[in-house]
């Protein structure tokens, strides 16, 4: 479980438990496999494994990949959800740098230098706007790197046939498939928990920089019932 979520003590303890339980596993020969935000592993969490695996982020062309494996009908919605989260933007240049340099999607995604010999516009002006563009922060492919969120943007997709490019938005068709669709709430059910979930948010918010976590008595409070 996410332990950067629980109180201090409470966080010690289970690391405590993880670590016993992990050389538990080594003094009998059995497998264990720990996975946890990168962040997270240091300090009481940090188990000295000498098998370590760092999943990376996914990069456009592995995106492009997962949504037109995912996407079959109708034809081509995979690249026309891609070219979304990219933006139109983005699809012109690369039709651009295609006509001047070459269909080579691994040069325009993940490079940091054009292949030797080749130019993209005057002394290469187009790559290296193309490059800080790329890598801007709020871009819809910077939230599709992460695997749950790229499924989630394919859910809106599918039911709404286009992704918002307002991230607000974006976020809230997000809570309404998981309440309507996954959690099978009523519209009035899903309606009336969203409101109080907002005014659990509100309270951590007002709370300060200690508010990351609250009791489970101002939960209960807050939201009506143990449920």
């Amino acid at each position: 479980r996410d332990l950067h979520l629980l109180d201090p003590g409470l966080s010690r303890e289970k690391a405590q438990q993880i670590k016993q339980l992990v050389e538990r596993c080594q003094q009998t020969g059995m497998t264990a496999v720990v996975t946890c935000r990168e962040l997270d592993f240091v300090g009481e969490l940090r188990l000295d494994i000498p098998q370590r695996v760092t999943i990376e982020p996914l990069d456009p062309i592995r995106i492009r990949a997962f949504v037109n494996n995912y996407i079959k009908e109708p034809p081509d919605s995979g690249d026309k959800l891609f070219w979304q989260l990219a933006s139109e933007n983005a699809l012109k240049r690369w039709q651009d740098f295609v006509d001047d340099v070459g269909e080579s999607p691994e040069t325009f995604w993940l490079a940091n230098k054009l292949p030797e010999g080749k130019q993209w516009g005057f002394d290469n002006w187009n790559w290296d706007y193309w490059i800080k563009e790329r890598a801007h922060p709020r871009s819809m492919l910077t939230l599709a790197q992460t695997p749950y969120m790229l499924y989630m943007m394919t859910q809106v997709f599918t039911r709404r046939g286009e992704i918002p490019q307002n991230r607000g938005r974006l976020f809230q068709q997000f809570v309404d498939f998981l309440l309507l669709k996954r959690e099978r709430l009523s519209q009035s059910e899903a309606d009336n928990l969203q409101t109080k979930l907002a005014d659990l948010a509100y309270m951590t918010q007002k709370a300060g920089e200690s508010g990351t976590s609250f009791s489970r008595t101002d939960a209960e409070r807050i939201l009506g019932s143990e449920q």
